[in-house]
């Protein structure tokens, strides 16, 4: 597939975008979700890896979805139209935890968009 060098260098417009989401949880679930990992259960000092991906997901309403069933595409992440999206664009994910009350912590996450290449698909 050969993709045209102005579609590319649109889709790289979109480096160094950052969003930042915030989730109130309850520490039983966070733990859970640390447990799960095989990983420290002290989640109200250290998140768990890959917290991001378990939470700090993007709402969307059904209107805002695409085929595929995620948020349609060219919000947040460029407007890649190759069937893995996913792979094209490089991200950094921060998650830290800004306080917590009887039962529950607050964490934020920033996303931060660092790269995008297209790859050969194999």
């Amino acid at each position: 597939m050969t993709l045209d060098s102005a579609v590319i260098a649109h889709w790289q417009t979109w480096i160094g975008r950052t969003e930042t989401r915030s989730e109130l949880l309850e520490l039983e679930s966070l733990r859970r979700y640390a447990a799960a990992l095989g990983e420290s259960l002290d989640v109200e000092n250290v998140p768990p890896s890959l917290a991001h991906w378990a939470f700090f997901l993007p709402v969307a309403t059904p209107d805002q979805l695409g085929p595929d069933g995620h948020p349609r595409r060219g919000g947040f992440l460029p407007p890649v139209t190759l069937p893995r999206r996913d792979r094209c664009v490089g991200l950094h994910h921060h998650v830290r935890l800004v306080g917590s009350a009887v039962g529950r912590v607050e964490l934020h996450g920033r996303l931060s968009v660092r790269a995008f290449e297209v790859a050969d698909a194999r």
